[in-house]
């Protein structure tokens, strides 16, 4: 039935990322507020016109990013092309003003890129601000000032750089298992109003048909009861691998109870849906779960209709789903 499902650990990098960094950007831009108040003031007043004028832009640019994560949004491009580039400029000529005076705030820069952007780009921002901050403050320090700077400026874009690489690994492999099922490897429940929301969102941008397929495991009380919950552990770890094996990448399936699926088909229309489910039916039918006993399953079929929320979607499945029980199990009625 097509390829393999999209890797969870993508997923997770793929959809988490934009909540975390609008987090992080936001607790960063309100102590960058913190810390430009009284520079701004003190430039101000002190008739430092244009480095005043610098930071207020970088103090007025802090409260848009503010405002963006007080909603828990992220603006990609004013991060990378406005503000992260304005603050280094406004260090630049910081340096050049206040020579040794002003070479703290560039170290400052260099973590808070890591927390502002995603960690490629932090990268290549990083390697521009050490290739340009060094040779900058060779024109204005001495040279034994200079080498320091330059070390002590390298060697801190170096400990961000594996401390945000280790943070970002350990943020993906909670987000996987926030969204995995433990036991089949299959998402679960927490994701499955986001993913009903996306697809009923792309339907009504685009008008791509989407389907529910529910489906329940026939007689699975008597499993876990004559051959023991271990036995029927088994049975759920190797439906997960086959529904995982037998569903298209663009899909996703959840195990969202006991011995209950759904699967989300993306353009896919009931007819369609439902031939995929008899597939699957006939799959499970032969599948060699264990030994001596066949399992079956029934299976209900909805797809999605304008006037639908997820809920209702949802319920739609349900009903089907039930009415396959009252029809003798191990069918699938759309």
């Amino acid at each position: 039935m097509g390829k393999i499902q999209t890797s969870l650990f993508l997923q997770a990098k793929n959809d988490e990322m934009p909540e975390f960094l609008a987090k992080t950007t936001l607790y960063c831009t309100c102590v960058a507020v913190l810390f430009l108040l009284p520079l701004v003031i003190t430039n101000w007043l002190e008739d430092n016109y244009l480095l005043a004028t610098a930071l207020t832009s970088v103090f007025c640019l802090s409260f848009v990013n503010i405002w963006y994560g007080s909603r828990n949004q992220y603006n990609l491009f004013l991060n990378t092309y406005i503000f992260l580039p304005l603050i280094s400029a406004t260090l630049l000529f910081t340096l050049s003003i206040y020579g040794s005076a002003g070479t703290y705030w560039p170290f400052m820069l260099i973590l808070a890129c890591y927390f502002i952007l995603p960690s490629n780009r932090a990268l290549i921002f990083n390697g521009l601000i050490l290739f340009t901050f060094i040779p900058y403050a060779a024109t204005f320090l001495e040279q034994d000032s200079a080498l320091r700077f330059g070390i002590a400026l390298f060697g801190t874009s170096l400990f961000a750089y594996f401390s945000m690489r280790e943070i970002d690994k350990l943020h993906q492999i909670l987000k996987v298992q926030a969204i995995t099922d433990p036991l089949t490897g299959l998402f679960n429940r927490s994701l499955l109003e986001e993913s009903l929301n996306q697809a009923i969102g792309q339907h009504h941008r685009i008008g791509v048909p989407m389907s529910l397929i529910s489906l329940d495991i026939d007689h699975f009380k008597s499993i876990n009861d004559n051959l023991g919950h271990d036995i029927g552990d088994v049975v759920l770890k190797r439906l997960g691998n086959l529904l995982r094996n037998r569903t298209r990448s663009a899909d996703r399936t959840f195990r969202i109870g006991g011995e209950e699926f759904v699967i989300l088909l993306h353009n896919t229309t009931k007819p369609q849906a439902a031939q995929i489910a008899e597939l699957l039916r006939q799959q499970i039918e032969s599948f060699a779960f264990i030994p001596l006993q066949n399992i079956t399953m029934s299976f209900g079929v909805a797809e999605l209709e304008k006037s639908m929320d997820g809920a209702q979607w949802l319920k739609a499945s349900d009903v089907m789903l039930y009415q396959a029980k009252q029809s003798g199990r191990n069918c699938v009625v759309s």
